[in-house]
């Protein structure tokens, strides 16, 4: 049976909004020809008591508890996307301890499609194993840069202006 590791922000249950909702259908949908492995980032206190529902969907479920990060420690994840040409909307999303569990599923599972949920956590397609042969999709839920050049038009001072515009530059060219 084919392995499909899928890759989200959030447990994907309950699935009562949005990215939740698809995301949910696609598992529960795909596990009915396959083997799902589900990897979720979750904020600190996030749904991990979700994790039950989802496991008659899923052969594997971890998750990684993004740690809060310090005002230097944002400043230095900031920096980092600057250098690395990545949007700064990515910049609370990316943790090396979470691209190295992406990694070692992909090496330890024998996964044969990889299915990223949201452009914001495409900088881990980079940190896939070199040599791995699954097949990679990046599933963009929306279109990041419209999405702020619309919160531009709805802004409310010169300043989110300014931060807006400049995200949406840069998700344009990150997309």
């Amino acid at each position: 049976m084919m392995k499909v590791l899928f890759l989200t922000y959030g447990l994907p249950y309950p699935p009562d909004r949005g990215a939740r909702i698809r995301d949910f259908h696609f598992i529960k949908n795909i596990s009915r020809f396959a083997n799902i492995h589900l990897l979720s980032l979750l904020d600190i206190g996030g749904q991990k008591a979700d994790i039950s529902e989802l496991s008659s969907y899923c052969s594997s479920i971890d998750y990684f508890e993004a740690p809060r990060r310090s005002v230097l420690e944002h400043f230095q994840a900031f920096w980092d996307n600057l250098i690395n040409k990545r949007p700064l909307a990515v910049h609370d999303y990316y943790h090396q301890a979470l691209a190295e569990k992406l990694a070692e599923v992909v090496r330890t599972q024998n996964i044969d499609i990889i299915q990223i949920e949201h452009s914001f956590l495409a900088p881990y397609i980079c940190e896939l194993p070199a040599g791995h042969n699954a097949r990679t999709i990046l599933d963009f839920h929306n279109i990041g840069f419209q999405q702020y050049q619309r919160m531009l038009g709805l802004s409310t001072s010169p300043r989110e202006d300014l931060s807006f515009a400049f995200k949406a530059m840069l998700m344009r060219n990150w997309e």
